[in-house]
């Protein structure tokens, strides 16, 4: 190990180069970074459609970003969608799916077990909550599962080059 790490720092030029777009929120540390190779859905200012590519490279000095099927400069941007960042909303929905299973699991087992009893719980009492469960936790997932984040007075978006350069001796 310290071997490779000796080498990396003699030889950094090895190094692949990290080029990032950087969502800031204003008044906060925490950033989102979006590398390369990664897929994103945007929304430019004088258009209404949602478009979704896959980042390519991005050039900082010129502040443009290349996606696999076209360019785009920074100041362009007007909103960023994100589908996956809602996980409190899949987990949620998930709890309801397994209250509902639950809720018709014991309520059959009441029913099997306790045939004679006038305590029994009936077909109603089973099936009405456990599909008001099931629709809930549908319902959540899919209203939440996306945040769209417009670029403005809130977020802000940088392009950052952090290529590690070699060492130079001499002048």
């Amino acid at each position: 190990m310290k071997i490779l790490f000796l080498g990396f720092m003699l030889f950094p030029f090895v190094l692949f180069a990290q080029k990032v777009l950087q969502l800031e929120k204003k008044g906060s540390a925490k950033t989102q970074k979006i590398s390369l190779d990664d897929e994103i859905t945007y929304k430019l200012f004088d258009d209404d459609v949602w478009y979704t590519a896959t980042l390519y490279d991005i050039k900082p000095e010129e502040d443009i970003i290349v996606f696999n099927n076209r360019l785009v400069r920074l100041e362009q941007i007007a909103a960023l969608r994100f589908t996956d960042t809602r996980s409190w909303s899949s987990a949620f929905g998930k709890k309801l799916y397994t209250f509902a299973a639950g809720w018709t699991l014991f309520g059959i087992a009441d029913r099997l077990i306790f045939n004679q009893s006038e305590n029994r719980a009936s077909i109603p009492l089973i099936a009405i909550p456990a599909a008001t469960t099931l629709v809930g936790g549908w319902l959540i997932q899919r209203i939440f599962r996306q945040r769209t984040k417009k670029i403005g007075n809130k977020y802000r978006l940088r392009l950052l080059d952090l290529t590690i350069s070699p060492i130079r001796v001499g002048p």
